[in-house]
């Protein structure tokens, strides 16, 4: 039985294919309002809010990246919304992947948004864990409003600041708790989830990665994802960046509804 309570929220008939959204660190289950406007059309549509987000408590102290996961599948077993497909943004993706190579023979297809396997090294990984303990620690002892601003002056997020709507996503993001979102962190850091790279050549689901083209980073580890599974495939939305979904929606869930419908 799942240890903790999971706040979601259900779209569409339940007649149809299922899919789960998995936002990304700092987000909720409200990030995906747009896509699942057009998908619940054809699909019956999960989205939740991760631990320490939104409405879903926060992660029990030293809760690792896999008992996480592997709540959330007692979960959603528990409320019969499996066989599945996911969709995951960022940290959400690197936490659907984990689902789909963990637990395969209930999930369908994968779709990541600038999501990565993990970190491929134990040196990479104790860097990662020391650099997201630092940005935890800044995070509960700054202003939270400053550490935002300074948070989306990360490159990454050069054209996310760009779009117009992106005074209303940092409103949003400022009703976060910074001591739950320091917890989140560092409890489901890429330094603390186990690499997967090594499971990919494995991998029997269909798969798409989706990266922006301005995401330099992200299209460099879709490719090398690439290469290990013949069943990943990368899709590069123009003039977009780390977050997709925000920043292109009608073609962000264009390409979901293609691939999720096999067209």
């Amino acid at each position: 039985m799942a240890h903790f309570r999971w706040h979601y929220q259900t779209s569409g008939s339940p007649q149809n294919p299922r899919i789960l959204f998995l936002h990304g660190f700092m987000g909720s289950l409200q990030d995906w309002d747009k896509t699942i406007r057009k998908l619940q059309k054809y699909f019956y549509c999960v989205s939740i809010d991760l631990p320490g987000h939104g409405k879903t408590p926060n992660l029990p102290k030293n809760y690792s990246f896999e008992e996480t996961g592997d709540d959330l599948v007692e979960f959603l077993t528990e409320i019969k919304f499996t066989p599945l497909s996911l969709i995951g943004y960022s940290m959400g993706g690197r936490l659907a992947l984990y689902l789909a190579l963990r637990h395969p023979n209930l999930i369908s297809k994968i779709i990541l948004e600038s999501a990565s396997p993990g970190l491929p090294t134990p040196r990479e990984r104790a860097d990662r864990i020391a650099q997201d303990n630092a940005l935890a620690e800044k995070m509960v002892n700054m202003d939270f409003d400053l550490f935002l601003q300074e948070w989306y002056r990360q490159p990454l997020f050069h054209s996310l600041r760009q779009h117009p709507d992106f005074e209303i996503l940092l409103k949003n993001r400022e009703q976060n708790d910074p001591f739950k979102m320091a917890n989140t962190l560092t409890s489901l850091s890429t330094g603390k989830q186990p690499s997967l790279w090594k499971f990919l050549p494995g991998n029997k689901i269909p798969t798409l990665l989706m990266v922006g083209e301005l995401d330099d980073k992200y299209r460099r580890i879709a490719g090398q994802m690439c290469e290990k599974s013949s069943f990943c495939s990368m899709k590069v939305i123009k003039g977009a960046g780390h977050n997709i979904h925000f920043e292109k929606p009608d073609e962000f869930t264009n390409s979901c509804l293609e691939f999720l419908s096999g067209k």
